[in-house]
């Protein structure tokens, strides 16, 4: 379950946040729960901190998903940390 923490009047964190792929992106593309404030999110896989980029790990498409650059499985475990604005 994702921890929420308020950071500012207009801000909060949210921890830990456990996200599943999107069943129309082919396994490639998941969703987060809210939107986010750009160059806030981190994104981890099995516990490893990824690289966002075209030429890394993902990119973020919009303020709600990110797509992946690397192969997933299903059985990965794919966590993330970000800024959401109120």
């Amino acid at each position: 379950m994702a921890e929420i923490r308020k950071t500012r009047k207009s801000q909060e964190a949210v921890r830990n946040e456990s996200l599943f792929p999107d069943l129309l992106g082919g396994g490639q593309i998941y969703i987060l729960r809210y939107d986010y404030i750009y160059g806030t999110l981190s994104v981890s896989v099995n516990g490893i901190l990824l690289r966002e980029g075209t030429d890394a790990d993902y990119i973020e498409i919009g303020n709600r998903k990110i797509q992946f650059n690397i192969i997933m499985d299903r059985n990965d475990q794919v966590v993330c940390n970000y800024i959401k604005p109120l």
